[in-house]
């Protein structure tokens, strides 16, 4: 079986792979689908965005990520091995522990990055 990821976590270089190999399989696309581990309305988004050679997705989504300054500090440092503490030119603040989820993160991220 495939490596199991969500839609968008998929590269743009293996999203066409898997349409070609969708194309040359002799499966239906449920079975298909099930195989990869993703959902048939995935599969159709990708194979009408090859089709329209929409090859620009993850360009897009490169370009649109903004670098913010970052000011490290030592002033109300987390101890070591304790996480790390990221602090925007705001004063806004956020302390990562170990073993954090990632997709959470940057969801986070992103809000504060909105509202910025």
């Amino acid at each position: 079986m495939a490596e199991q990821k969500t839609g968008s976590t998929w590269t743009w270089t293996e999203r066409q792979e898997i349409v070609r190999e969708y194309h040359q399989s002799d499966q239906s696309q449920r079975a298909f689908c099930q195989q990869w581990g993703i959902v048939p309305s995935t599969l159709r988004n990708w194979c009408r965005r090859l089709a329209e050679g929409d090859q620009d997705d993850e360009r897009k989504a490169v370009s649109a990520t903004r670098l913010l300054p970052v000011t490290l500090s030592t002033e109300n440092a987390v101890a070591p091995g304790t996480g790390i503490s990221l602090v925007a030119r705001n004063g806004l603040r956020v302390d990562v522990a170990p073993g954090f989820d990632t997709a959470t993160l940057q969801r986070v991220l992103a809000t504060l990055e909105a509202v910025a």
